[in-house]
């Protein structure tokens, strides 16, 4: 039987959504594929992926015309424009207002958000956790997801620090560009794995309306730094002086640890992190 082909259309093409298509051409899935008539939107900067280039920006409404009227699923990349909660509220509502007169068809949603729509405080969150963000980003992220989940049949994917290929602390370290150290405890997330989590939730017939998406150990930048100079890989082919940066005032040892649960990964889409805490790293992969 013939693997169904999906028509996706990426809403934003900065990091995540240039090595997302880029990631979906290199793999090849026994039971996923994305049709040639997907699509991405750019406003700047065309990556001339693969697929159908459409000029877009939500800052721009003479512009959303140009979205082609279907696709059986939309992922959301773009962050927030506006610092201003209520600017960045009409941005999406309007949007979004637009969207449902005039694209009806477009129903499913996949919104990149964040785990900072959580509180720094220490405990175990869940996705069935309240939600009380620390900053402002995730006070403006809850609220998309809150907005989007309106008017889309939405699916948040909250991930931690997201890393892969061209941003990683291993080439940086090897192209002797500057590396901040600190050791306040991070989630992170490999490209890899949140291109495979995203793939699960288009095919996924339940809907699952958020999903935390992080590896299974928060580490500091401190804690895989002293790692990765033991690794005999990186001992070989590094530079005899590293480009270290003085510590972020926000990456001190004043925060406190919080766990965030992975497990819905697992128990409701059934896939195993390819990459579950920073040990499993390749040369290219942090």
């Amino acid at each position: 039987m013939a693997a169904k082909q999906w028509c996706i259309g990426v809403l934003g093409c900065g990091y995540v959504g240039q090595q997302l298509l880029q990631q979906l051409l290199q793999q090849q899935w026994h039971h996923f594929s994305w049709h040639r008539s997907s699509w991405y939107t750019v406003h700047h900067n065309d990556a001339q992926l693969a697929y159908q280039s459409i000029g877009f920006s939500l800052d721009n409404a003479d512009s959303w015309d140009n979205l082609p009227q279907q696709a059986d699923c939309l992922v959301f990349t773009i962050p927030p424009g506006y610092q201003d909660r209520q600017k960045e509220a009409q941005r999406l509502t309007d949007w979004c207002d637009w969207m449902k007169l005039n694209r009806p068809g477009l129903k499913r949603l996949i919104y990149i958000s964040t785990i900072g729509v959580y509180s720094d405080d220490a405990d175990i969150y869940t996705e069935q956790s309240q939600c009380r963000p620390s900053s402002l980003k995730g006070h403006l992220r809850l609220m998309s997801e809150q907005i989007l989940s309106r008017y889309f049949q939405c699916s948040a994917i909250r991930c931690g620090g997201i890393y892969g290929p061209e941003r990683n602390i291993v080439e940086k370290l090897l192209a002797g560009k500057a590396v901040y150290r600190g050791n306040k405890p991070m989630y992170r997330i490999h490209l890899e794995d949140l291109v495979n989590i995203i793939t699960q939730l288009v095919e996924q017939s339940t809907a699952i309306d958020c999903i935390n998406a992080v590896d299974g150990h928060s580490a500091s930048q401190d804690e895989i730094i002293e790692w990765l100079l033991q690794q005999p890989y990186f001992k070989e082919q590094a530079p005899q002086s590293l480009n270290f940066q003085r510590k972020r005032l926000d990456a001190d040892a004043t925060a406190v640890a919080r766990i965030i649960s992975n497990r819905l990964i697992f128990a409701g889409l059934g896939y195993r992190l390819q990459y579950p805490n920073f040990k499993a790293l390749v040369p290219s992969g942090l």
